[in-house]
């Protein structure tokens, strides 16, 4: 039974980041296209949602965007009692799969 319970929370940390993401994906591009009421061009609220979050990929690529990042999830880490946990979940997931690591450094 521990292994069910905690499998079930392992698969909820890695659901919940995902669901969420893109829960606000869907969200900021229906806020944007009821943006400006009676004028309606298919397409754009994606358009621009997808510039929006692939600039903000290039961003935290870089040098700049690591410190940002740094001190965000410091911020998040120290004010939030295991806070840090899921984020560091999340950072080994998308480091493994778009970052330089190869594998999760979670057991």
């Amino acid at each position: 039974m521990n292994f069910l319970v905690k499998s079930f929370f392992k698969g909820l940390l890695i659901l919940v980041p995902f669901v969420v993401s893109v829960y606000i994906v869907i969200a900021t591009v229906q806020f944007i296209d009821n943006l400006i009421p009676g004028i309606h061009v298919p397409g754009v609220g994606l358009a621009i949602t997808l510039t929006v979050v692939t600039a903000v990929g290039i961003l935290g690529g870089n040098v700049v965007g690591r410190r940002v990042l740094s001190v965000v999830e410091a911020a998040i880490g120290e004010r939030t009692p295991r806070g840090s946990a899921p984020l560091l979940v999340h950072q080994d997931l998308l480091g493994a799969f778009v970052g330089e690591e190869e594998a999760s450094s979670i057991p």
